[in-house]
């Protein structure tokens, strides 16, 4: 796909994952190779903040998920056998 307007879901979607890995929103523009004006542009747009969200809500969700694993591999018998 070439041309004009091509390069925002690409380059957001790092944008907006470098937003939650990054300490600041500085470094977080320049791991996802963007001018630090234009990331603080698009956090101003609806769909970055959706994308945003979306990213962190599968983070969470996937958090939970090997939390959960883990907590029932602990309180399983066999563990309880070694400990």
């Amino acid at each position: 796909m070439r041309g004009h307007g091509c390069k925002f879901p690409r380059l957001a979607r790092r944008a907006a994952q470098a937003c939650l890995e990054e300490p600041t929103r500085v470094r977080a523009a320049a791991r996802a190779g963007i001018a630090r004006s234009t990331l603080y542009l698009w956090l101003r747009l609806f769909e970055f903040q959706r994308l945003c969200n979306e990213l962190r809500r599968a983070r969470q969700r996937e958090s939970i998920r090997l939390f959960q694993a883990q907590a029932a591999a602990a309180n399983s018998p066999s563990a309880r056998a070694v400990a």
